[in-house]
């Protein structure tokens, strides 16, 4: 890597981190202002487009943690491998819950038949999922190309 590598790398971390001090202190100020809850927010600033606090520093290494300390302020650890959170605040990452119609389809899907065939040809008497495709649907027929 050359000088002007390195130059450009330090200056793009600084930067970051720079501008997550700042969205920090935005994000303190107005959970106090507006009784706002801090964690909302910081996970909140992420859903903009553009615009994310950065949990990895350009160089790959792990940022600064997105959790909040008891007295309210962002966590100052290093935010390891869990989503930007370290390993004493890794409690307060957002949990995806997936809703009981999308476990229901991610099920069915894994377990419907798949097709054993190219396409074209849209139907073929001996592929498994054309076979339940055919009867689901009484008008299904057969296209030559």
């Amino acid at each position: 890597m050359g000088f002007l590598d390195e130059v450009t790398k330090l200056h793009n971390e600084e930067v970051n981190s720079q501008v997550n001090e700042k969205l920090t202190k935005f994000a303190e100020h107005v959970s106090k202002s507006y009784d706002v809850n801090h964690r909302q927010l910081l996970r909140d600033l992420n859903n903009i487009d553009g615009l994310e606090i950065s949990t990895q520093t350009s160089s790959g290494e792990p940022g600064r943690c997105l959790g909040q300390k008891l007295d309210g302020k962002r966590c100052t650890r290093k935010g390891k491998n869990q989503g930007g959170y370290c390993n004493l605040h890794i409690s307060q990452r957002p949990i995806i819950k997936k809703t009981p119609s999308a476990l229901k389809m991610e099920i069915e899907m894994q377990e419907l038949p798949k097709h054993n065939h190219t396409m074209p040809p849209l139907f073929s008497a001996d592929c498994p999922a054309c076979l339940r495709e055919s009867k689901n649907k009484t008008n299904f027929k057969k296209i030559d190309l």
